[in-house]
């Protein structure tokens, strides 16, 4: 099942850590166990790594004072600059 990217990222963005959506990730890649929460949210996506790593920068992005809004422009230029 294919799932909005950005829009998951940013869900989850909202409610993680930086330090928990790193977690997160590296659980995942390792078949771990990722929280409930997550899981639902990824579906077994495909995009699941993706989706983790953007949540990751979008959180750090609003650690570091941006509001959600900018946070996600922010990562989209970076996104931009990158392909």
């Amino acid at each position: 099942m294919k799932i909005n990217v950005m829009a998951t990222s940013r869900r989850l963005a909202r409610g993680h850590t930086a330090f928990e959506l790193t977690q997160a990730m590296q659980d995942y890649l390792n078949g771990g166990i990722v929280s409930p929460y997550i899981e639902t949210l990824l579906m077994d996506s495909e995009d699941a790594i993706n989706v983790l790593a953007k949540a990751g920068v979008l959180r750090e992005l609003m650690d570091a004072g941006m509001n959600e809004q900018n946070a996600v422009r922010t990562l989209a230029k970076r996104m931009r600059v990158l392909s």
